[in-house]
């Protein structure tokens, strides 16, 4: 369900848009005051999963999340996969432990599963009808737990027309174990249907 109310300009196509942003996406140590505050709370997060021995970053971007899951997480594989050829050649250099595709998240065809999928402002930028089939693919690449970031209400008048909003909440069910308010941005912390264990409250 898309809540948005922005116009799209004639002819914008949105993987084409993100895999032409690379240059301009914030790397490690490049985030703004809301984005550390919404990293602090994400380190929390995933502190209280357990074991997490493989880690699927969709949307690297240029390796500002990768940095934080190599401190967090420094025993998990990495993954990462981005639309932007870019976006994975900058990441590669953050994480030269890691394994990089230049993929869409609806496209990314592995027989891999992985403990831990985080997507960060990626669902927000799917269109209303591509995001059931991103929500499936997330479930079905991760075998224990999804954490999603993504804008859940415009910090202006209106949503960028490069965002959407959508129904979360609606789109991941009962499988919400906890969400949280970042600043406009929400956290969700959701479980893999065949890994029913539920995390303790972070508070």
């Amino acid at each position: 369900m898309d809540v948005s109310s922005n116009v799209k300009p004639e002819g914008w196509e949105p993987r084409r848009y993100w895999a032409d942003m690379g240059p301009w996406l914030a790397g490690p140590g490049a985030a703004t005051k809301e984005h550390r505050e919404t990293e602090r709370h994400l380190r929390t997060h995933l502190r209280s999963l357990g074991p997490i021995q493989s880690v699927l970053d969709v949307g690297c971007g240029r390796g500002r999340l990768a940095s934080l899951l190599a401190k967090v997480l420094p025993k998990a594989h990495y993954t990462g996969i981005d639309v932007g050829e870019e976006q994975c050649k900058a990441t590669q250099q953050v994480r030269p432990d890691g394994t990089l595709y230049q993929s869409a998240l609806q496209d990314f065809d592995t027989r891999h599963t992985y403990d831990l999928v985080l997507a960060s402002e990626v669902l927000m930028h799917i269109p209303p009808n591509e995001i059931e089939q991103a929500v499936e693919q997330l479930f079905k690449l991760s075998s224990k737990w999804i954490v999603t970031i993504d804008w859940t209400q415009p910090l202006r008048d209106e949503t960028a027309y490069w965002n959407w909003r959508h129904d979360y909440a609606g789109l991941y069910g009962d499988h919400i174990v906890r969400s949280q308010k970042s600043y406009a941005q929400t956290i969700y912390v959701v479980h893999s249907p065949g890994f029913p264990e539920r995390v303790p409250d972070v508070g």
